[in-house]
């Protein structure tokens, strides 16, 4: 994954994405994943190949609550964003980023 990895945050700085939603990043519990300048949310599927999901958020925004399910059948991963210099309870300061992963 790391050559991957690289790839991608390449992408991103390239195009200044400040969201990247990943399926399969087939990752174990006990792996540890540090990227300078990005949050990290993941929900792995423990005790099961391949599977999992991850939201990488660039470290300007402010996560207001993270939520991560993994069902048998589905894996989500949820963030809301907040962005600085809009009033409280602006709706234009809040993102919801939701990645899911529904298996047949």
């Amino acid at each position: 994954m790391k050559v991957k990895l690289d790839q991608l945050l390449e992408l991103a700085d390239t195009h200044n994405a400040q969201i990247i939603a990943i399926q399969e990043t087939k990752l174990e519990e006990q792996m540890k994943l540090n990227i300078k300048e990005f949050h990290i949310y993941r929900v792995d599927r423990p005790n099961r190949g391949g599977g999992g999901l991850a939201l990488l958020i660039r470290d300007v925004w402010s996560i207001a609550k993270s939520l991560s399910r993994d069902r048998p059948q589905v894996e989500v991963c949820n963030a809301i964003l907040t962005a600085d210099g809009f009033p409280p309870n602006d709706e234009r300061a809040t993102a919801n980023i939701l990645s899911s992963h529904y298996q047949k």
